[in-house]
């Protein structure tokens, strides 16, 4: 059985998150990705069915073909499984809901989000960073390490100072297939 190596790669990123103070980060490696938009992505435009797991906290819709699991210290986790003998990881998402409250905005989280990514992480590249909408934002890196080699799409939320992220995780070079799904998974998030 494979290891769920983006699993344990988001929890490390919530363990880390809050380890660190909100500071100005410098973006020396930092660039916008110019494929990614900040249009809504409505999960009825893309030809799969979908499911709604419903959580007290939030609802979230997700693949209907993805499996979902169990994993310590993520509210929510699906996967859809390889998708070819090349695959060596399964696709997956998952949600966490930070164990403390965030003292600051939106923009702060953001940085406080990138520092414990680069903290985890020794070559982390960041493409995107990006407002969706008032409601949340979008954070899309790559870790091109060759053990690992995955491509996070992040979303967040802070909501009453209480922090959530949906992350979805890839092979980069199926980012391009897996971005429409991870935008409309966004869009379903609802904090209740």
């Amino acid at each position: 059985m494979k290891i769920k190596t983006s699993i344990i790669v988001a929890i490390l990123f919530s363990v880390c998150l809050f380890s660190c103070k909100t500071e100005p980060s410098d973006s020396t490696n930092e660039t916008k990705d110019s494929s990614t938009s900040t249009e809504m992505v409505d999960v009825a435009d893309l030809d799969m069915e979908w499911k709604t797991f419903e959580h007290e906290k939030f609802s979230i819709s997700y693949p209907a073909n993805w499996s979902v699991e169990s994993i310590a210290q993520t509210e929510f986790a699906a996967q859809e499984g390889t998708t070819s003998a090349s695959d060596n990881i399964s696709e997956n998402m998952n949600v966490v809901i930070e164990p403390s409250k965030f003292q600051g905005n939106m923009k702060q989280y953001l940085e406080a989000s990138k520092k414990g990514i680069r903290q985890g992480f020794n070559d982390v590249i960041f493409e995107s960073s990006q407002k969706i909408t008032n409601d949340y934002s979008e954070l899309i890196w790559t870790d091109p390490d060759p053990s690992a080699d995955l491509r996070f799409f992040q979303y967040f939320w802070l909501v009453n100072k209480q922090g959530y992220i949906v992350t979805m995780t890839c092979n980069p070079d199926q980012a391009d297939d897996y971005y429409p799904i991870a935008r409309a998974v966004a869009e379903t998030f609802t904090v209740k």
